[in-house]
């Protein structure tokens, strides 16, 4: 992630595996989301960011209504401002995404609304954050 946004695999059964989510958590977002699931595994997790680079993920946690709208729709583009700086990756960025794509022969990946309400639905209630992650964050 960016500053203070992490990127972690959720553990069923003790184990990360193939089907393991990917979580994010900005442990100190203290106005917004601090934990939101982006993606069905990793697989998925790097498909969703080819479209508008991994920064962008970070809008789970910020704005989720906005990324909700970004990662639903394949046609979406910047309206304002903050979505070019924020979703929008510069010449670099795309090369460097297209050769991800390429050389894992992977295609961008769209939600569905009915899918990431269900995602967050099954994993959330599951997500215990250690005594030791408050300590972190003085709660």
């Amino acid at each position: 992630g960016t500053d203070g946004e992490h990127f972690s695999f959720f553990f069923f059964f003790d184990e990360i595996t193939s089907e393991s989510p990917v979580i994010l958590t900005t442990p100190c977002n203290y106005d917004g989301v601090l934990n939101a699931v982006v993606a069905k595994d990793f697989r998925t997790f790097l498909c969703l960011g080819l479209r508008y680079g991994y920064f962008a993920l970070g809008e789970f946690a910020y704005n989720s209504k906005e990324a909700i709208q970004i990662y639903t729709n394949a046609h979406w583009k910047p309206t304002e401002e903050h979505h070019r700086s924020m979703n929008a990756p510069d010449e670099q960025q795309q090369e460097t995404l297209a050769f991800i794509a390429h050389s894992l022969d992977l295609q961008p990946y769209i939600y569905t609304v009915d899918e990431f309400t269900a995602l967050q639905n099954r994993c959330m209630p599951l997500l215990i954050m250690s005594d030791e992650y408050y300590e972190l964050c003085g709660d």
